[in-house]
């Protein structure tokens, strides 16, 4: 918080809206193995096609995926959140205690697993060395905390205690994700 939230304003001040908003598209681009592996291995075949349909779309026609193409020109939904994490809940792996890491924020025992597991599906794990890769992860981070800055003081606020409010709101995001919120999104649409 103390780090990230003045890194995150100062670049918000140097790099307009627009740009930040083409990087976050590039590193949602970049990872399209994660989210890609992780909705096959749950059987989520649209979700899964959707996201390697985005990548082609988006790397080419998108430039690096800096555009959004693919939802621009053809409204091609939005790429799911989907991890290692989320698949191994799909599976039956309990969530067990909250854990709070340093850097990383929210997880448990279970997205913690995960999140070791997805980077060895995130491209720059083999594509870049240790120092290169730190760097990369860093503009990501202080790029994504610009684009919602503010989000932790208004839950801060208006939270009692805001450790409680962040592990429940973390807790139910994602077992909601797990237990079928994201299972309709699988199902063909209806017909009109």
């Amino acid at each position: 918080f103390w780090v990230l939230k003045p890194a995150a304003q100062g670049y918000a001040h140097v790099v307009p809206e627009t740009g930040r908003i083409w990087v976050r598209n590039f590193f949602t681009n970049l990872s399209m193995p994660v989210r890609g592996v992780n909705a096959t291995l749950q059987g989520k075949f649209r979700v899964a096609g959707c996201e390697f349909e985005r990548f082609g779309i988006n790397t080419t026609l998108g430039i690096f995926g800096f555009d959004d193409f693919a939802a621009r020109r053809w409204s091609i939904k939005a790429p799911k959140d989907e991890d290692t994490g989320l698949t191994l809940g799909h599976y039956g792996v309990k969530p067990a205690i909250y854990i709070h890491w340093p850097f990383f924020g929210p997880s448990n025992p279970r997205d913690t697993v995960g999140m070791v597991a997805d980077s060895f599906l995130d491209p720059t794990t083999w594509l870049l060395e240790f120092p290169a890769r730190i760097g990369v992860k860093a503009v990501d981070r202080v790029n994504s905390t610009s684009l919602r800055i503010g989000d932790y003081e208004d839950l801060k606020e208006s939270a009692l205690d805001p450790y409680v409010a962040v592990r429940n709101a973390y807790h139910q995001y994602r077992e909601k994700r797990i237990l079928g919120a994201e299972k309709a999104d699988d199902k063909p649409a209806a017909k009109p």
